[in-house]
């Protein structure tokens, strides 16, 4: 089935009826997400792909929200990852993490809109260039804001993929630990758990050789 064809059996851009009516015909809602990665990467199930963008839609949606403040925006910057991962689903089945893949590309996405309306906007070049950054090309990979130095991006690069992705969350698109649980499914320990194991590992390898943490 080609795109064309998809698009006509799932309109990415349904309206909440349209959701609802969907939800309640999905068979699939019992695979995980990376059954139903795979079942759209190796065959290009486009039930499993309904009942994927079905699964993530509304917190994606509030994901991208807190980045661009738009609705609308957000919306759409959801609506083209999941048309590019469509696009893209041959290679699927690289993805190690399909939950981290699609909140990192979904984040990268909607940075790269908010940038782009506020360069519509005639901000200054050099504001509108820090605010973008954090932005990659490669949705596996997150830079930090610009006030985060080199040594620690890297630390935090070599973080495991779900701490690495909470801690930012936390500190740099400045959600609360409730919100990051709701969004990732996890328990609001859980996520205190992570932030504090990644904080300690940032502060022990930033300290000189020989010397010891304080915490």
């Amino acid at each position: 089935m080609d795109i064309i064809q998809c698009a006509a059996v799932f309109d990415i851009r349904l309206d909440l009826v349209s959701l609802t009516h969907l939800k309640r015909l999905s068979v699939l809602q019992d695979l995980s997400t990376s059954e139903l990665i795979q079942r759209i990467g190796a065959a290009g199930d486009a039930g499993a792909y309904r009942d994927l963008f079905l699964r993530y839609h509304d917190r994606l949606v509030a994901f991208a929200g807190h980045i661009t403040h738009n609705r609308f925006t957000a919306e759409e910057v959801v609506s083209d990852v999941f048309l590019r991962l469509w696009i893209n689903r041959g290679k699927l089945e690289q993805i190690a993490n399909p939950n981290l893949y699609l909140y990192i590309a979904v984040r990268n996405a909607a940075l790269n809109a908010r940038d782009k309306e506020r360069r519509h906007a005639h901000l200054p070049e050099a504001h509108s260039e820090a605010l973008a950054a954090g932005s990659a090309s490669d949705p596996e990979q997150l830079l930090l804001g610009r006030e985060a130095g080199g040594r620690i991006e890297a630390i935090v690069n070599r973080l495991p993929a779900q701490c690495q992705l909470i801690l930012r969350l936390v500190k740099e698109e400045g959600l609360r630990y409730k919100e990051v649980a709701a969004l990732l499914g996890l328990s609001v320990k859980t996520v205190e758990t992570q932030i504090s194991i990644a904080l300690r590992r940032i502060d022990r390898q930033l300290q000189p050789a020989g010397q010891t943490s304080l915490n």
